[in-house]
């Protein structure tokens, strides 16, 4: 039995920043139908880490 990874997509959207409470632009991969911030990716205000933030926006267009 062959097992397939679903496709990684990345792009860019809004992400919620926990720290400074700011929305941000940030890259987001997308693993079939969840988003998330990419692994190590810093805020462009304060510079904390986007791991915890939540993607509140995407900017693709349905498919």
């Amino acid at each position: 039995m062959l097992v397939s990874m679903p496709v990684r997509k990345e792009g860019r959207s809004w992400v919620y920043c926990p720290i400074c409470t700011h929305t941000v632009e940030a890259p987001v991969i997308w693993v079939g139908k969840k988003a998330m911030v990419k692994p190590g990716e810093k805020c462009p205000r304060c510079k904390a880490l986007l791991d915890a933030g939540r993607v509140l926006r995407d900017r693709a267009a349905a498919a």
